[in-house]
């Protein structure tokens, strides 16, 4: 998925491209793994933002990472539990 996001930080809000890849394989176990993949672009207003504010591409970045990292290490559980959910719902309706 490509989208514009908005972006949330102490002096103001601006937005950035995001492409979020999602995947999936099935694991010699039986079980099943989840990649969650996040990859952010900066907009032109996201760099008008940072000159505006005085930061830098280089922090902007770092600070950006590591915000995304913190939000994807704490939703991706809980989307694959989602996934999971709706995964055993379907073959539950499925073997009525």
């Amino acid at each position: 998925m490509v989208s514009l996001s908005d972006v949330f930080a102490p002096h103001g809000r601006t937005k950035v491209q995001v492409i979020w890849e999602l995947s999936v394989k099935q694991l010699a176990d039986g079980k099943t793994g989840y990649t969650n993949s996040v990859i952010s672009h900066p907009t032109d207003d996201f760099l008008n933002f940072i000159d505006k504010i005085g930061v830098s591409f280089e922090q902007a970045a770092r600070d950006r990472q590591s915000a995304s990292g913190d939000h994807n290490r704490r939703e991706t559980p809980l989307f694959a539990e989602s996934i999971a959910r709706a995964a055993r719902a379907s073959l539950a309706a499925k073997s009525r």
